[in-house]
């Protein structure tokens, strides 16, 4: 195998480089580098002319913010004798209060001083933060890119000094030669299972304690299309170094991945076409000509029946793509078969899962039109046409007032029932995983696959944690200011058993705050007495807020298919 190239050094190095502060070999290796790299010249092009750039900004504006002395300097250490002679000799804070005294009382002496620090301070800051704040954005509108837009299960190829390995996106196994570069991956707590993505390189960066960002504009003038993006993330500290991910500047795809391992080293990560992964999900019969296969006369192929572990891989395809959210998508297993149905789901939505389901055997599909009787969509929220109760019509009234209006009133509930909207929807897919997946189920199940299953569930819990602050966040200092009780400190929230029973302990806790925010924003119909709304409310949102920080930390530490 060829020699890996030398990595790229790093924009800190390049600053010095163009400072001579480089020791002499330090310098030849970076300058060899240099001989070789375009992209790197440009990135240090960059650097001397932000260097040249401040050193015009010093001659010609910091120059000019200081007025011309009124007259010609004077030798006064004459007069400062005599006055030593006259005062006699005041201590060191007498003269610094003197001299303050001065400027206070002669304010044009030092305003132009004030305000150039106060410009230098600006531009300081602005170049210290400009590469975070990008990194940041890209990766955002990257990510959400990937989401409204997804793709079909990609190739992709990872490349170490000592290994090149061809995987599947996604994949939930690992052969053994992965299983090293895996231990890095889970080590640096950046996602093995999809590491050329931008979530993936987000999740990784925004738990770093410290880190150094950079953005590099990469323009290829032969082919336009391969513009893009260069993010590089320093860490001060743990087992990944450095990385660096590539979006491509059309559609911010995630192209390409370099990530420097204290351990493993340099690992680079690139896309490969998708022909070869679709040749290879194509039956092996279909590649014979039809009178070969007809002259065999062979005996049919005796199809096995379809496992959990089948239908646990539909599943993390629809995860995948979002479509276990809310969406009337029933997953069903019927002998040999995985049947995933839908109703009333959009052309554009249907291809996008049948180009995910495709690479996965045993699998029909069945997707009918909204004339065909469509299903309601798990945990939606319907409009009432009923009137407000008095009663929470005056406490609505109450909120109005706070928030300074009927139309901040309606912004804010509106956003407090899509977060109660979203977090219930996890919930959902939570309990359908507990109701296809049961102990029994999951007892049978090869340690990969329960692995894999504990990764859905903790992905669902990160969620639910998340929007369970939010919601608590957003609405204890509206409700605070208007019940009759302050809320109650939360219980301690423990789970014990398995992750089904848990689950199902979680269920009622968020129906219940669901309904209660629906009585007190959308005006839905309780039994609770108006008066007790507010603080029954409070309670129950720090009591879920709670549970699920429990559920999601009983999620993470117990083993895959462990009984507690």
């Amino acid at each position: 195998m060829s020699k890996l190239p030398l990595p790229h050094p790093a924009g800190e190095q390049l600053l010095r480089y163009a400072d001579g502060e480089l020791s002499s070999r330090e310098s030849e290796q970076i300058r060899v580098h240099l001989s070789a790299c375009w992209q790197c010249r440009a990135e240090l092009e960059e650097v001397e002319q932000t260097i040249n750039e401040c050193v015009r900004y010093r001659k010609s504006v910091l120059a000019n913010l200081f007025p011309p002395p009124p007259a010609p300097w004077c030798d006064i250490r004459g007069r400062l004798t005599e006055v030593d002679a006259t005062l006699g000799s005041p201590s060191l804070l007498e003269r610094l209060a003197d001299s303050l005294g001065v400027l206070l009382r002669s304010p044009r002496r030092w305003a132009a001083v004030a305000t150039t620090i106060v410009l230098i301070a600006v531009i300081v800051s602005e170049l210290r933060h400009t590469p975070s704040v990008q990194a940041a954005e890209l990766l955002r509108k990257a990510a959400l890119a990937s989401e409204s837009h997804p793709q079909t299960p990609r190739r992709i190829q990872i490349r170490t000094s000592t290994r090149r390995i061809t995987r599947i996106a996604g994949a939930s196994t690992a052969t053994a030669a992965e299983r090293e570069i895996e231990t890095s991956f889970r080590s640096a707590r950046y996602d093995w299972d999809d590491p050329l993505s931008a979530k993936s390189f987000a999740a990784w960066r925004s738990q770093l304690p410290a880190r150094r960002d950079s953005v590099v504009t990469v323009f290829d003038n032969r082919s336009p299309e391969n513009n893009r993006y260069e993010i590089r993330t320093a860490a001060e500290s743990g087992e990944l170094h450095e990385a660096m991910l590539a979006l491509r500047m059309r559609d911010l795809r995630a192209v390409e991945a370099r990530l420097e391992f204290g351990s493993l080293g340099l690992v680079e990560i690139s896309e490969l076409p998708d022909e070869p992964f679709r040749a290879a999900a194509a039956p092996e019969a279909a590649a014979k000509p039809p009178a070969a296969v007809e002259t065999a006369r062979t005996p049919e192929k005796v199809i096995p029946a379809a496992t959990a572990s089948d239908e646990l891989r539909v599943f993390a395809a629809l995860r995948r793509l979002g479509a276990d959210l809310g969406e009337p998508i029933e997953v069903k297993r019927t002998g040999s078969q995985i049947l995933v149905s839908a109703v009333g789901l959009a052309p554009r939505r249907q291809q996008s899962i049948r180009q995910e389901l495709a690479v996965l055997p045993q699998v029909q599909i069945q997707f009918a039109d909204p004339s065909a009787g469509a299903a309601p969509p798990v945990g939606g929220r319907s409009i009432r046409s009923d009137p407000v109760q008095p009663g929470v019509l005056r406490l609505q009234e109450q909120l109005e007032k706070q928030l300074g209006g009927r139309a901040s009133f309606d912004q804010f509930a509106d956003q407090a029932l899509d977060l109660s909207d979203s977090l219930m929807a996890h919930v959902h897919a939570l309990n359908r995983l507990a109701d296809h997946f049961t102990a029994d189920v999951e007892r049978q199940m090869l340690p990969p696959d329960r692995l894999l299953l504990q990764r859905l569930r903790l992905d669902h819990a990160q969620a639910i944690s998340i929007k369970a602050q939010s919601i608590e966040a957003r609405m204890k200092p509206v409700l605070a200011a208007v019940a009759e009780e302050p809320g109650a400190a939360a219980s301690p929230a423990a789970f014990s058993g398995t992750w089904q029973a848990a689950t199902q302990e979680l269920f009622p806790q968020a129906r219940r705050t669901e309904r209660l925010l629906a009585v007190m924003l959308g005006g839905a119909a309780s039994e609770v007495p108006v008066e007790a709304l507010p603080s029954q409310l409070l309670n129950h949102l720090t009591q879920l807020r709670a549970s699920a920080e429990a559920y999601r930390d009983f999620t993470a530490a117990s083993p895959a298919g462990d009984d507690r």
